[in-house]
């Protein structure tokens, strides 16, 4: 595994890299959320609870990069330096997204999975809310809406973290099989 940074277009980025000693099956971007780095889904708690370990033994190329204004990545602001916490714009950003989402969601034209924690305290996860945001997405091929069972809010920290990233890889297999057309 390997941490450095690339340029992307005027804006330089951090993450952590793994990749396969063979040619990798896909390759899976993790993009963490507010408040969080590329080091969100290489756990210290416990080895076997790493996206980026887990990605890698299973033959993935996984890149989580730092998004701009995080860890070692830059910000799109000239002369502005990388923060810790959430950058300022983003905050103000954040309260715009649920206008956002509809329109957003409708132009998604990929496979989508969309997981929340059984135990989730920050988001409104009702059967409800979950069958709302489902119909947003309908231009998505094929769309999951799932529980991650006995976790918490940032499921890549807690011990749920190997199931939950064990069914996003899941997930992705079922989407190469997709595109060679092996399910019906």
């Amino acid at each position: 595994m390997t941490i450095g940074a690339a340029p992307s277009g005027s804006v330089e980025l951090s993450g952590l890299l793994a990749e396969p000693e063979t040619p990798p099956r896909a390759l899976v971007l993790a993009r963490h959320g507010g408040g969080m780095t590329a080091a969100y889904f290489h756990s210290r708690a416990h080895p076997d609870l790493s996206l980026l370990r887990l990605g890698h033994r299973l033959g993935f190329t996984v890149l989580a990069l730092d998004r701009p204004g995080y860890g070692r990545s830059g910000t799109f602001t000239p002369g502005m330096r990388p923060i810790a916490s959430v950058p300022e714009l983003e905050t103000y950003e954040s309260a715009l997204r649920p206008d956002l989402l509809p329109g957003v969601a409708a132009e998604v034209r990929v496979p989508f999975q969309f997981s929340v924690a059984e135990h989730e305290q920050w988001w409104q996860v009702t059967d409800a809310d979950l069958a709302e945001y489902q119909a947003l997405f309908t231009a998505a091929p094929h769309l999951v809406v799932r529980r991650q069972p006995a976790a918490g809010h940032n499921i890549s920290l807690g011990w749920a973290a190997r199931s939950y990233h064990l069914n996003a890889l899941a997930f992705a297999e079922q989407c190469l099989l997709r595109r060679r057309g092996d399910l019906y």
